[in-house]
């Protein structure tokens, strides 16, 4: 495996590990539980994202991204309506099974942009572009 694969490879790792275990645990899960259950080590971490809130905001970043594929495939021929209720029924279905401490998470991290300039910024931009990504879902469309 050459090195851009072990990165991606071990980041995809870190993602998922830290996404249980915050799924679990909350935003109070420490980097070396994360590190242990991605087969790393902490330095790994700060390797690939930097910090704990670098880290964090990829989480919410790559969940916000995995909802994105799952919309993808709305074709140019729906309605307005249909690739609203379609939009809806995606975000829905994503966030009925959320564990609670995941749900807590994602408020943590937002609330903390409040009080952090760093994570503001970086949370502001995983923002605009997933409002980005809505305006290109929704613009052209016919509405019926």
């Amino acid at each position: 495996m050459r090195r851009a694969e072990a990165k991606a490879a071990n980041q995809r790792a870190l993602l998922d590990a830290a996404a249980a275990l915050i799924g679990r645990d909350g935003d109070g899960v420490r980097l070396e539980a994360i590190a242990d259950a991605a087969g790393l080590t902490t330095g790994a971490i700060y390797s690939i994202f930097g910090s704990k809130n670098d880290l964090l905001v990829a989480v919410l970043a790559d969940q916000i991204t995995r909802v994105d594929l799952a919309i993808e495939g709305y074709g140019p021929a729906l309605s307005l309506a249909a690739v609203i209720d379609r939009y809806v029924q995606t975000w829905l279905a994503t966030y009925r099974d959320y564990p609670k401490t995941q749900v807590a998470f994602e408020l943590h991290l937002v609330l903390s942009a409040i009080n952090d300039d760093e994570i503001r910024h970086q949370v502001s931009t995983v923002l605009d572009a997933e409002i980005g990504q809505l305006a290109r879902l929704l613009e052209d469309r016919i509405i019926d």
